[in-house]
């Protein structure tokens, strides 16, 4: 889900993305620029998930609003709904 989420975004919108990911403070699930700089897409994905899983997601969400990608941010959280729903 996230990786194709990724997928989607110009690689300059990849590259404020990563940008405005960092920029969220959390201590317990920041990631290093050093590791998320030269990431690509998956491994931006597997850093990510590296952490939480729904931190993951909420974090996603959050950085694509600053892009502004909010039709992914709607895709994101349409696709999560259906995975409750199961």
């Amino acid at each position: 889900m996230l990786q194709d989420i990724l997928q989607d975004l110009t690689d300059n919108e990849f590259t404020r993305f990563k940008w405005s990911l960092r920029n969220i403070r959390n201590p317990k699930t920041t990631i290093p620029w050093f590791k998320l700089n030269p990431a690509d897409r998956l491994k931006t994905v597997d850093l990510m998930l590296s952490c939480d899983r729904q931190e993951a997601v909420n974090r996603t969400r959050e950085s694509l609003g600053k892009i502004p990608r909010n039709d992914l941010v709607e895709r994101l959280t349409a696709t999560q709904g259906r995975n409750t729903q199961h």
